[in-house]
């Protein structure tokens, strides 16, 4: 709620059942990080849980993607996108900032520029594929984060790992 009085917000969908995150305007995060560096009693759990949320931390990311705070590298990431040579993929892909199948080579590329700035449509996404058929789920890279999000939007899912380190 501490964000939602920021003048110009821009409110952000739920990725998933078990996160409800929100984006903001650069200032209301300014703001907020301004209050963090100038009291050692701030934290997001002093100003969010007053506030009326369930849950506040600090997520370790390494960047704001999926925000409009990614706007200024969307030219240079379109530019990449526009040179690589696509192909028609063999089975459709579930692009997860329009939350449908696609197999367009062309709308696969301009999808992959929009979702550097677009909300992430997981739990549509993973609702897509299961009205779809798919079955089994394999989370490529360290960890099982999705692997657990999967699971609490359809139980009876199946999902594994693979990491390449």
């Amino acid at each position: 709620r501490a964000l939602q009085a920021a003048p110009g917000r821009e409110p952000r969908p739920p990725r998933g059942p078990a996160m409800k995150t929100r984006g903001g305007l650069r200032h209301a995060i300014a703001l907020l990080l301004a209050a963090c560096s100038s009291s050692l009693a701030f934290s997001p759990q002093t100003v969010m849980l007053p506030a009326g949320a369930r849950r506040a931390l600090v997520l370790p990311v390494g960047g704001a993607f999926h925000s409009p705070m990614m706007e200024p590298a969307r030219a240079e990431l379109a530019a990449a996108i526009e040179a690589t040579e696509f192909h028609t993929p063999l089975c459709p892909v579930v692009q997860n900032s329009v939350a449908k199948a696609v197999s367009d080579p062309a709308e696969i590329k301009q999808n992959l520029i929009d979702q550097l700035t677009a909300p992430v449509k997981w739990t549509q996404s993973v609702q897509q594929m299961i009205a779809s058929g798919v079955t089994y789920y394999v989370e490529c890279g360290p960890g099982k984060t999705l692997q657990g999000l999967v699971k609490k939007i359809d139980r009876s899912t199946n999902a594994s790992g693979v990491s390449f380190e």
